[in-house]
């Protein structure tokens, strides 16, 4: 009989994972997810509507689940003869590396979010059509046009003067949608911007939040929490030459009404047929 290790045959390299996650999430009341292409279209990518993403992070996406015992003592033993399940905790943790103002409200419970309009200096009109991919736009004037600056044109497309020429405005990107002759030119006075406001009132909103990824055997995997909130943690965010990021410190609650079993999350792990 051939000697055999002692470790044959004790695993599978198979079952061996590791990736990055990508986490998602949606108001709270969103339905709940039964399978991964009821959150993110597989051919695509795309996420289904109602969901939005936290985006890139800085280091890993962690997700804990604790569990407080209490001990039954009795008189009759110096050790404790049992315990049971007294409390527990569920958390999902992450450092946002993108600065979006949603990700603020969110981590740091802002209230609400205010859009503010841009300001626009008086329009000229164009004296030729400006075809796709042109970096010169004709003007019937240049009152208001100023090297650095920005201007306004057709279909939303904002450009930054770097030249003027005459009645010829250069500008620093390429157009992606055509001007027609005589259409609006307007140099923007001030960029619209969005406002953010913290106040002492609590504004943590539930959330249902989708943790996703994929073994390098190109399985899928879904974790779905159904009543997260943003923890009492303290958030700081950090301006130094570093990049920022904006700590994620969810914790997840029962979802009342649904058995005790499954009422706080749930992970689902897509099976890829044997190849045997």
């Amino acid at each position: 009989m051939a000697k055999k290790d002692i470790l044959e045959g004790m695993g599978s390299a198979a079952n061996i994972t590791g990736g990055a996650g990508r986490l998602v999430w949606a108001p709270y009341g969103q339905a709940i997810p039964e399978k991964i292409s009821d959150v993110i279209d597989l051919a695509t990518m795309e996420l289904k509507p109602g969901y939005k993403d936290f985006g890139y992070t800085d280091g890993p996406i962690e997700v804990s689940r604790s569990v407080e015992t209490t001990d039954v003592e009795v008189e009759q033993s110096d050790v404790p003869i049992d315990s049971y399940v007294s409390g527990g905790a569920h958390s999902v943790t992450a450092s946002l590396k993108e600065q979006t103002i949603e990700n603020k409200q969110i981590a740091m419970m802002g209230a609400r979010i205010v859009d503010i309009a841009e300001v626009l200096g008086t329009a000229t009109t164009t004296t030729a059509q400006a075809a796709v991919g042109a970096v010169v736009i004709p003007v019937t004037s240049t009152a208001g046009i100023e090297v650095g600056g920005q201007i306004k044109l057709t279909g939303g497309q904002y450009r930054e003067v770097t030249a003027i020429n005459a009645l010829n405005v250069s500008i620093d990107r390429a157009l992606t949608v055509q001007v027609a002759s005589g259409a609006s030119v307007s140099p923007v006075v001030q960029l619209a911007s969005r406002k953010l406001s913290f106040g002492s009132k609590n504004q943590r909103q539930a959330m249902q939040v989708v943790l996703l990824s994929q073994t390098r055997q190109g399985e899928k995997c879904m974790s779905v929490f159904y009543n997260a909130k943003v923890s009492g943690e303290e958030v700081t965010l950090a301006y130094g030459k570093e990049d920022r990021v904006v700590p994620l410190n969810l914790t997840a609650f029962p979802d009342l009404g649904r058995d005790s079993n499954d009422d706080v999350f749930f992970e689902l792990i897509e099976a890829i047929p044997s190849q045997a």
